[in-house]
């Protein structure tokens, strides 16, 4: 809990995307999602997808799909959705 809360702290969002990135837990990842989908700012995603990029599993794996399929964010955000996607 105290990861999720810190994405929202520019300060340490990309520690706390990393360290949520290495735990590989489902009910994280569709926490992310949820989050991804409700914010309105593209500062905020950067570390939500960052999270779901490090993640690499299916469920987030799944989270970054529905992200990029739902159109939201700017096209830069959507495209490091998608790159995440690649690997």
């Amino acid at each position: 809990r105290f990861l999720l809360e810190a994405l929202a702290d520019p300060g340490v969002a990309p520690s706390a995307a990393a360290a949520l990135g290495r735990l590989g837990d489902p009910a994280a990842s569709a926490e992310i999602g949820r989050r991804l989908s409700a914010t309105r700012s593209d500062e905020e995603r950067r570390a939500l997808v960052l999270a779901l990029r490090l993640d690499g599993s299916p469920a987030a794996r799944a989270e970054l799909e529905r992200f990029a399929r739902e159109g939201g964010g700017s096209p830069a955000m959507q495209a490091k959705a998608l790159r995440g996607l690649e690997r």
